[in-house]
């Protein structure tokens, strides 16, 4: 199931829908085709056993239902969890670079550009690794080399020794929310045995199906795929937002992006040029 889901994540949104959609339809009409006649012929299914079987296929609906709608809501807490954490992980990067541009530190400058290299580092290197579900480290020493510039740094007077406070306490805060998206990439995702029973509860509402008495064969078969159909729908939105930091729909880096855009103006765009005056135009009049 994991080499499964890996596999899924780097398709596109269309291409998932329709692969499930294409998987389960072929397996619920193969089973069909393999189980229907037999099991109207072993327990004597007729239009009188309908109401059982549709009492039946309520109950195990309604159960799975549940099972789905509590597993969507998760997912999606999961996600949106995930978002505010790079967010507010971002907001303490700026603030940490703008505590820092007001010390007098003898290394501020290139305190400075650890900042923006490791937003760099971020941007670049780390989430795009995590959508491939992997958790790179290459960034640590960035944070070590910013804290040892901090602790070797005595503020001089009570305003700076202020500021100093602050840029210490957002550095702290840079590093526990570091290493709680750390964690949330290891660790988000439903666990192997939420799969099996979601795969396992499509499956047995399929199969309940197939006791249904009708009188056409073909119209059987398509009131199954019409159960498959929306069941294969509903496992798709799992997928979809099973992770929130790999697949089409996951966390992006833009508010760091943004950070370094707004926040850190050595690394915006560079500036247009001003005008120059027009050739054809003489000097001025006194």
């Amino acid at each position: 199931m994991p080499t499964l889901l890996q596999l899924i994540y780097k398709m596109p949104l269309w291409l998932t829908c329709s692969t499930l959609i294409l998987l389960y339809s072929a397996v619920a009409s193969g089973l069909f085709y393999l189980l229907a006649r037999r099991i109207h012929l072993k327990f004597r299914i007729s239009d009188d056993t309908n109401n059982v079987i549709s009492g039946v296929l309520a109950t195990i609906g309604v159960l799975y239902g549940l099972l789905l709608g509590l597993v969507s809501v998760d997912n999606w807490d999961n996600f949106d969890d995930a978002r505010n954490l790079s967010a507010t992980e971002a907001a303490a990067i700026s603030a940490f670079y703008r505590d820092v541009a007001i010390l007098h530190h003898p290394r501020g400058p290139a305190l400075q550009g650890d900042v923006r290299n490791y937003l760099r580092k971020i941007i670049r290197d780390e989430f795009p690794a995590y959508n491939n579900g992997v958790v790179p480290e290459g960034s640590y020493h960035l944070l070590d080399a910013i804290h040892r510039d901090l602790v070797s740094y005595s503020p001089e007077g009570p305003v700076e020794l202020q500021f100093y406070k602050e840029a210490v306490s957002h550095f702290n805060r840079m590093v526990e929310l570091r290493d709680l998206r750390i964690d949330s990439v290891a660790h988000d995702g439903l666990p192997v045995v939420f799969w099996y029973a979601i795969v396992m509860g499509s499956l047995a509402i399929i199969v309940v199906s197939f006791f249904f008495h009708m009188p056409s064969y073909s119209g059987h078969l398509f009131l199954v795929n019409c159960i498959t159909f929306f069941t294969a729908v509903m496992v798709f939105l799992i997928v979809a937002v099973d992770n929130p930091w790999r697949g089409t729909i996951s966390v992006s880096p833009g508010p760091y992006a943004e950070v370094l855009s707004r926040s850190l103006p050595s690394l915006a765009l560079p500036e247009t040029p001003p005008e120059q005056p027009s050739q054809g135009m003489g000097p001025s009049a006194p």
